[in-house]
């Protein structure tokens, strides 16, 4: 049984995605003929692919996903900015998704459920990493996360091994620094974790004050977390108690 605010949310999200694909699918047509064509339909291409993966679990949880009046109205209102306004509209698109990297902030154990619960209440780090490695593995054919010692520096890599689907940079960005909040979080104490990133995302960075506090080196060759391995012995220090006590020892 899902929860109420849940179900909600995901409403919320369908309308969304709707309203995303009306109104771009609109501004691709407008466009047509000129050079900014290449662009609106790649963007129309993904949210017919956003569109696609969010009314398939709609059917599974029988929510309706049909686009309300008042979201056909909002596609309508936008999709009629007019071509010289269209990069403006742009940069307030890219300003509203940088809210996910600051989300990444809040990324803790918990928030993968069940599997995080049995992570904080693991005997250190190393086996609290193994035990997100694995669910993940097993869950996530997209992104994989592995670790693996190398002298005396820890390496948490992050694989994508699909050939016809890779994350863009916003997106591994989140992931990444969602999983060096989850790590510190877990050990509750900062790991002097270094970054390093794929392509050279300098301009995804521009507004984070001091990249977060990390050190991130771009234009790397994997993208992977880096951290002294004698880290991973680090006794687990659990928020709360309780789940501790109703797992099997």
């Amino acid at each position: 049984m899902f929860s109420k605010d849940f179900l909600n949310g995901i409403e919320f999200e369908l309308q969304n995605r709707a309203f995303a694909l009306k109104a771009i699918t609109r501004i691709s047509n407008r466009m047509q003929g000129t050079p900014e064509h290449v662009f609106w339909n790649a963007y129309e291409r993904l949210e017919n692919f956003n569109t696609a993966i969010y009314s398939a679990y709609a059917e599974k949880l029988a929510v309706d996903a049909t686009p309300s009046f008042f979201t056909k109205l909002k596609a309508s209102t936008l999709s009629s900015t007019p071509s010289f306004l269209l990069d403006e509209l742009l940069k307030l698109v890219y300003s509203k998704t940088k809210v996910y990297i600051y989300l990444a902030r809040e990324m803790k154990a918990s928030c993968y459920g069940h599997v995080g619960v049995t992570a904080t209440a693991s005997e250190n780090l190393g086996v609290a990493i193994g035990v997100l490695e694995q669910f993940i593995g097993l869950h996530c054919v997209a992104f994989q996360p592995k670790l693996y010692i190398e002298q005396e520096m820890a390496y948490l890599n992050f694989k994508q091994p699909l050939n016809n689907f890779k994350f863009n940079h916003h997106a591994i960005i989140f992931l990444v620094l969602g999983f060096v909040h989850i790590l510190e979080n877990l050990a509750q104490q900062n790991l002097d974790i270094q970054i390093e990133l794929q392509g050279n995302s300098q301009d995804i960075f521009r507004n984070l004050d001091n990249y977060d506090g990390y050190r991130i080196n771009l234009g790397a060759d994997e993208d992977r977390l880096i951290f002294n391995k004698e880290l991973l012995c680090t006794r687990q220090i659990s928020q709360n108690p309780y789940p501790i006590r109703v797992l099997p020892s």
